[in-house]
């Protein structure tokens, strides 16, 4: 059984919906196919460096993890 999405993961899902929309529209890419980490950034609504970031670790076969949350004190 799939996991449930969270909330940032449906805000994603819905960033590409509305981005391949635009491009359905447009008749075609918005930004040339050869600028891979651009598009997904765009598409995504991330900023180029987050996006370049992750793909390096992607290259590096690196797992990817999210930050750890720290504990505050009262």
């Amino acid at each position: 059984m799939p996991k449930p999405l969270s909330r940032a993961s449906k805000e994603l899902v819905a960033s590409l919906i509305r981005y391949f929309e635009k491009e359905k529209d447009a008749g075609g890419p918005l930004l040339p196919l050869t600028a891979v980490r651009e598009r997904v950034a765009t598409a995504l609504n991330l900023n180029i460096s987050t996006v370049s970031t992750i793909s390096k670790a992607v290259k590096n076969n690196e797992v990817l993890s999210s930050p750890k949350k720290k504990k505050t004190s009262l």
